[in-house]
């Protein structure tokens, strides 16, 4: 019988020099991603990306390119068109 591990994702971890990782629970990646259940790591290995390119989307630090979109959406089981759209309107909405 396997044995469930819970991870409280709700307190930030620490990663690299001493640094809280924190990430906006409203970031439509985020939000599918903890839907799914998966760590960073987790999905930067479902989608065949580096764990800093899902970080630094989630934080808002990088506008990923549409190949990007497009692996994270296949490992977040979404439409890439309606996940684009979602990242579209979340930086108008931090720039105005």
């Amino acid at each position: 019988m396997t044995e469930r591990i819970h991870i409280d994702m709700s307190k930030p971890r620490k990663r690299g020099p001493g640094r809280p990782i924190t990430s906006d629970p409203k970031h439509p990646v985020v939000r599918r991603r903890l839907a799914l259940r998966l760590t960073q790591e987790q999905l930067a290995a479902k989608a065949g990306l580096a764990w800093i390119t899902i970080t630094s989307v989630e934080r808002g630090k990088m506008q990923p390119r549409t190949g990007t979109i497009r692996k994270l959406a296949a490992a977040l089981e979404c439409d890439a068109a309606q996940l684009a759209q979602e990242l579209v309107k979340l930086q108008f909405a931090e720039e105005g």
